[in-house]
């Protein structure tokens, strides 16, 4: 039996599996959650055939049993889809980084128009907004944005909700944005926060203040910084 091609398919599909799914993730939505269920099922999968392949190699050489051409080519088959796939995956992440990056920079990018408002209201007034709030309906009309009323305890609060159509993101991360904004005080310029929770209490933070400078827990992605 010619195991070359059989060796070959299994070593690709493990790629392909592993590294190539990873790039399609992140391709598809910068934030890698369109995938991330199957990726970590596959992952898992391979682990565990890991230590199967151990475990059984094991306990036939202390057994002294024989082993068959035919299961010498599954185990030797399996061994490299699991080898091949585990070694694939800092490859895949490390391709699907600046693909990763672009979609990024994507974001910022729709997110120019919200920290445009807030200048826009500092240029037409001579300071900035105390709130988001206040940027409704001169700065941020109804079409992207609404006012809705948010109860804290016993007081009814007015708060804005915007609805940004986001081309960079899947469905399951746009709904998941959050938007913060920090008024100027003596010593710092405002400062806006969009941030895309990720579960899990994780999170990927995008800010933005007019001096365009930030701490070095923040890398520079545009004019913006990414935590």
């Amino acid at each position: 039996m010619n195991q070359k091609p059989i060796l070959i398919l299994a070593s690709i599909a493990a790629i392909i599996l592993n590294g190539g799914l990873r790039v399609l993730n992140f391709s598809l939505s910068p934030t890698g959650r369109v995938l991330d269920s199957l990726i970590f099922v596959i992952w898992v999968i391979q682990i565990a055939l890991f230590i199967l392949l151990i475990l059984v190699f094991v306990s036939r050489s202390t057994q002294g049993a024989d082993i068959s051409d035919r299961w010498q080519t599954i185990f030797i088959t399996a061994a490299l889809f699991a080898v091949f796939g585990l070694i694939s995956i800092p490859i895949g992440n490390r391709i699907a980084r600046p693909i990763q990056q672009r979609g990024y920079e994507a974001f910022v990018e729709e997110n120019q128009f919200l920290a445009q408002a807030i200048a826009d209201f500092e240029n037409d007034n001579g300071s900035a907004p105390e709130s988001l709030e206040a940027l409704y309906p001169d700065y941020l009309g109804p079409t992207i944005a609404q006012m809705v009323e948010d109860q804290v305890g016993d007081e009814t609060r007015s708060q804005i909700q915007l609805d940004v159509p986001y081309e960079s993101l899947d469905d399951k991360s746009a709904a998941d944005v959050l938007y913060s904004y920090k008024p100027p005080t003596a010593n710092d310029p405002w400062q806006l926060q969009v941030s895309i929770y990720l579960g899990s209490f994780q999170s990927t933070r995008f800010v933005y203040n007019p001096d365009e400078t930030y701490s070095n827990r923040y890398q520079p992605i545009k004019n913006w910084g990414i935590d």
